[in-house]
């Protein structure tokens, strides 16, 4: 063989095996960093405190859902404003989140925040300014009433994350469009899952998780550009600058010089404005809901519903009322509640292999991450929502005390208001 062939051979085959050990060097220094992230992240949220809070309110309820609206604006105060990658990376540190739950058994229907223990107070405060007469108490975790590992040999679940079916900044059905309807037992969006969890058997249990982390303003940028190409804005070109701009024009004057006089500078060339866009009506509805959306806090949120029952008598009618009463938040031209990705707990969500298997470790996997309360299914590294964020409004839809004209019999109210005592009480000593 030539030589130089011979010699051309072995530096290509050299660079080959530079290639690939650089691009295992690359893969093993990725895998280490993704395990050290995760170990600090894992070590960071485990020495988190949680605290569960029973959240009471007085039978006589005439405060409008609006109230827990605000009660969600305040909670957003949990927000950092951004978690620094040096404190994910040295810490492992993750923005905060909270979980609102309301929890149905033979024993009645409750309803529970559970929260990092830094935050107490905040919560308190947010629920007294809005509901003096509420009663907030610290309880034991209720999950901790079932055994660590479910499906087992007593119970089975069934159950699902629900994350949005659209852009989060489409907003779901919120209660200002419940309060048109005549039917003055209707005008609770919450009512028919009150009901069902009212109507639950012995050993019965319906565990509803609104997990929630206060959102900064992304997800409202995206809601802007929408409205802009609803109304048929053209999208706002980034000038360029710099190395990259002079070379940009000293092209277009040498190809242009034969017969066009080079100009230089950054005279902006005149263009034709577009023309005014009419909307029809149903583009005018969903551009002022977005903009009604994307108007107030945002909390990234994933919903995670499960029903738990004893094996031989597993009632499966209660399924379809269960997801019933999240369809009623549902819209067919704004948004909707969806399974989240590799959630749902169905034979038929699961694939053809090893159906059974697949199945049980899903159940198994939902209700280990009810109990630790984990943001998302699979468990994320980072943690991280899929993209899925409610505001304020669209929260105190889902969450709030119910009102007073909720007929559920379990229902757990409180029986009376607490009243101040007497200013003339005689006191002894």
């Amino acid at each position: 063989m030539n030589p130089i062939a011979s010699s051309l051979i072995k530096s290509l085959l050299g660079l080959i095996n530079l290639g690939f050990a650089a691009a295992i060097l690359f893969f093993a220094v990725a895998i280490f960093t993704d395990w050290l992230m995760h170990t600090r992240i894992r070590g960071y949220v485990g020495k988190i405190k949680w605290i569960t809070l029973e959240i009471r309110v007085p039978g006589e309820n005439f405060k409008s859902i609006k109230s827990m609206e605000q009660v969600f604006v305040s909670l957003h105060g949990t927000y950092s404003f951004g978690v620094k990658p040096v404190e994910v990376f040295k810490e492992g540190k993750v923005e905060d989140w909270l979980s609102c739950e309301i929890v149905g058994t033979s024993n009645g229907v409750r309803f529970y925040v559970t929260t990092p223990s830094k935050f107490r107070n905040l919560i308190e405060s947010s629920f007294f300014s809005q509901y003096p007469d509420v009663e907030i108490e610290e309880i034991e975790d209720y999950v901790k009433t079932m055994p660590e590992v479910v499906p087992n040999d007593q119970y089975d679940i069934f159950g699902q994350d629900y994350i949005l079916a659209r852009g989060s900044f489409y907003p779901i059905r919120t209660y200002p469009e419940f309060e048109g309807i005549k039917e003055e037992k209707s005008t609770d969006p919450i009512s028919p899952l009150i009901e069902m969890m009212s109507n639950l058997k012995e050993e019965e249990r319906v565990w509803v998780q609104i997990l929630i982390k206060a959102a900064g303003d992304d997800w409202k940028k995206k809601g802007e550009a929408e409205i802009s190409k609803i109304a048929g804005q053209p999208k706002k070109e980034e000038k360029k600058s710099g190395a990259l701009a002079g070379t940009g024009m000293f092209v277009k004057n040498l190809i242009s010089a034969p017969v066009v006089y080079p100009t230089w500078g950054s005279a902006p060339e005149k263009k034709a404005e577009p023309p005014v866009k009419f909307l029809n009506p149903y583009e005018q509805n969903v551009a002022k809901a977005i903009a009604n959306k994307i108007g107030k806090v945002g909390f990234e949120t994933i919903i995670r519903v499960i029903y738990i029952d004893k094996k031989e008598g597993f009632n499966k009618a209660n399924l379809p009322a269960l997801s019933g009463a999240f369809r009623i938040f549902n819209t067919q031209d704004l948004n909707a509640f969806r399974p989240g990705n590799g959630t749902l707990t169905s034979a038929t969500k699961v694939g053809r292999t090893f159906k059974k298997w697949r199945l049980l470790e899903r159940k198994k996997l939902l209700f280990r991450a009810y109990r630790e309360r984990l943001v998302k299914l699979p468990i994320a590294q980072y943690l991280r929502l899929q993209d899925s964020v409610l505001n304020a409004e669209e929260l105190a839809t889902i969450f709030h005390p119910p009102a007073s004209f909720v007929q559920a019999p379990r229902l757990t109210q409180l029986e009376a208001k607490k009243g101040t005592p007497p200013m003339n009480l005689p006191i002894t000593g």
